[in-house]
């Protein structure tokens, strides 16, 4: 980095041998100044303000990583630690050759992100430097008043950052012989030692490194030849081994099998995200998970309060089913801490801990004073409620599925009538993927009771032997957030004559006709429009957004939307008229996602 000499990026040594902390007092003691940072997150744990003029101690440091020991850790750029950063994101197109030749880049210190982009680290020049946002299409550049993610830190993918020299140094054979490379071989020896070289690289690193890491090496390493090759037989040379190793990619790449979803970052706003980043920092359960059951006990706190301007009159009421793996995902978990978090938060939201029956459902209404009665009804285990709805004669299923849209419902037989008045009903469960996909049968497919869920697919990891406790004072300022916000709304709500109605600016509105205009027509895709509409309302009060929802909002509630159409297709259970023909339905729609090893198709759809 510094001098831009090649010798310069081998002094890193391998971070990923060591802890976060260890990490952190390195940079410190490279005269960096370091701040640490939410696990799978880039939001400081600290005011950090301050370390923006100074350094931080090396007691306060390993205080940090005591405190927070699952924290990631970032570099404060700027003067304070003589650096700045070009932050390009993985998908740029910076390695194309206009821009290359327009904006060419010397060799310096790189790291890898966990998404796969990249930050590219030099001296800070003496004078002022600010931040700046797209200098060039997926590239901002960090500066005076900014900070990077370094590594070992973990990106919400599950990938962690990486020095670049690191990761091909621990990967290839160059290792030992890394130092003596870098001075350079005699005449006789560089055709050969390039073609090793270029292999052995190319072969470690995505192709969007290759001309932007790989070919700047070479060039280094060239410069030190005695004498140096033509660069036109280097460049030869090296688009000769980047074809070969294309042609064998090209063979092989598709055959893994697809990355998992992830929840998109993007859709965690607000006081929400506070909830889910404090509870999964503390316990094993996914963040997503936390996060989507807070929605929907809020949805279910604001529903009779807040509406879009529409002849709908959309509410926020969701059907949420937690999927994850049994015991390993902490989907009870998610929803016992949030359930909780909610009644001693003294928020009025009324939880019916299952239903046996409609009319036990009904019950639960009518037991409640207030004209317009909110309930969640919430299920450890989404098969409780489907093994009682399957029960000849339960009006259950049909009862749950039209309260999805509807605030009443009334079914008359000889000589009883079972009727529910205003009522707004939301539902949260949880469920292993294996149960989800096999326990429905054709009632449940006919009534459309499946596309009324909103899917979440999680993963647990485990971290704790024994869960830390949250902190009493943390949970207190989410809880004081969460009853300002619900406080401030129904203010509103009371000038706007009992219920607010929510308008999207201009820009919004555009957005969302297109995306709705441009989403696909599939058995997958039924009501995502109405859940995004819900989304809307839930968003923008999370975001203040009383008079008028931003074009940002439609970005993060479409993105949510969309990730649940991806969770469908890959879950949705298939509805066949025989174990062939559902065999079928599974390894097409395993198969959309790419091409995958037989064993692994197997295993995906269960046809061991």
């Amino acid at each position: 980095m510094p001098d831009t000499q090649y010798d310069s990026i081998t002094k890193f040594e391998s971070y990923q041998k060591k802890g976060t902390l260890d990490a952190a007092l390195d940079y410190l003691h490279r005269g960096w100044s370091i701040i640490p940072i939410k696990p799978r997150d880039k939001r400081p744990l600290v005011d950090w303000a301050e370390f923006q003029s100074r350094r931080p101690t090396e007691d306060e440091v390993r205080s940090w990583f005591e405190r927070w020991p699952e924290a990631n850790v970032a570099i404060v750029t700027g003067a304070i630690s003589n650096i700045i950063v070009l932050d390009i994101e993985a998908d740029a197109h910076l390695n194309s050759d206009s821009i290359k030749k327009d904006h060419p880049v010397p060799i310096t210190t790189m790291s890898r992100s966990g998404s796969g982009g990249q930050h590219i680290y030099f001296h800070r020049p003496r004078f002022h430097v600010p931040n700046a946002v797209r200098i060039l299409p997926g590239v901002d550049l960090r500066g005076d008043g900014g900070y990077v993610v370094a590594p070992p830190s973990l990106h919400p993918c599950g990938q962690r950052y990486e020095w670049i020299i690191e990761l091909i140094k621990r990967q290839t054979k160059l290792k030992k012989d890394w130092s003596k490379l870098s001075q350079g071989v005699l005449e006789g020896q560089r055709n050969e030692t390039a073609a090793s070289m270029v292999g052995k690289l190319l072969s470690r690193l995505k192709p969007q490194d290759w001309d932007s890491v790989a070919w700047p090496l070479l060039q280094a390493w060239n410069a030190k030849n005695r004498p140096p090759l033509d660069e036109r037989e280097l460049r030869t040379i090296f688009d000769s081994i980047a074809k070969r190793e294309s042609s064998k990619r090209s063979t092989t790449t598709l055959l893994h099998e697809p990355k998992p979803l992830a929840f998109p970052e993007s859709s965690y706003v607000g006081v929400a995200a506070e909830f889910a980043d404090l509870f999964a920092e503390h316990t094993e359960a996914p963040k997503e998970f936390y996060y989507m059951s807070f929605l929907t006990y809020l949805g279910a706190a604001i529903a009779p309060d807040v509406t879009l301007d529409s002849s709908i009159h959309p509410q926020p009421r969701l059907y949420t089913v937690l999927l994850g793996k049994s015991a390993d995902t902490r989907k009870s978990t998610a929803l016992r801490l949030t359930d909780n978090f909610f009644q001693e938060a003294l928020v009025y939201v009324p939880v019916l801990h299952g239903a046996g029956s409609a009319e036990g459902l009904a019950e639960a209404f009518i037991h409640q004073e207030n004209n317009q009665k909110i309930l969640v009804l919430h299920y450890d285990e989404l098969k409780s409620f489907v093994d009682k709805a399957r029960i000849e004669g339960s009006v259950l299923l049909p009862t749950v599925t039209t309260l999805f849209e509807r605030n009443h419902y009334q079914n008359a037989v000889k000589g009883r009538t079972l009727e529910i008045q205003n009522a707004f009903l939301s539902l949260v469960a949880a469920c292993t993927p294996e149960t989800y996909a096999s326990m429905f049968d054709s009632r449940f497919f006919a009534i459309g009771f499946l596309n009324r869920l909103f899917l979440v697919l999680g993963e647990g990891h485990r971290r704790f032997h024994l869960p830390p406790s949250i902190p009493t004072e943390h949970k207190n300022q989410v809880n004081k957030k969460l009853q300002t916000l619900l406080q401030d709304l129904r203010a509103c709500a009371y000038s706007a004559g009992s219920v607010l109605k929510l308008h999207l600016s201009p820009q919004a509105d555009e957005a969302l006709h297109t995306w709705y205009l441009s989403r696909e027509e599939s058995d997958f895709s039924k009501r995502i429009d109405t859940y995004a509409h819900r989304f809307l309302i839930i968003f923008a009060v999370l975001k203040r957004e009383f008079q008028e929802i931003s074009l940002e909002t439609v970005k993060q509630v479409t993105a949510l939307c969309d990730y649940e159409l991806e969770v469908r297709r890959e879950c949705e259970p298939v509805e066949a008229s025989s174990k062939v023909a559902e065999l079928e339905e599974k390894i097409r729609r395993t198969l959309q996602r790419g091409p995958m090893k037989k064993r692994d198709l197997q295993r995906k759809v269960h046809a061991d």
